[in-house]
């Protein structure tokens, strides 16, 4: 065995691959508008793959919408974070929520 496994250290890698990837995202979009409407759009997404696993382990899930929450507000210290968490979070609930009342039809 080596010093590093790539298979054994999977979501640290995926995590900060995310969280480098939010970063650089948040500091080349330009516009906040556009910020907003890309942080709501990722909460979706994230809800919708929070829904698809929620009966297995969540662990690697929560590391990596961590990873991309935090690489984005890091790339947004100077502008309001409050307003981009909040937006992430609705859409999070939003996609998560609809999933659940069956709005929306998620194959797994």
């Amino acid at each position: 065995m080596g010093l590093w496994s790539m298979s054994d250290d999977l979501v640290e890698v995926v995590v900060l691959f995310v969280l480098i990837l939010s970063f650089f995202l948040s500091v080349f979009t330009n516009s906040f508008a556009t910020k907003l409407i890309l942080i709501f759009v990722v909460g979706l997404m994230f809800g919708r793959a929070w829904f698809l696993f929620r009966k297995k382990t969540k662990l690697a899930l929560t590391a990596i919408v961590a990873g991309f929450l935090l690489g984005f507000l890091l790339g947004n210290l100077f502008e309001n974070i409050r307003e981009l968490t909040i937006l992430f979070l609705a859409g999070f609930f939003l996609a998560y929520y609809a999933h659940e009342k069956k709005w929306v039809m998620a194959t797994s």
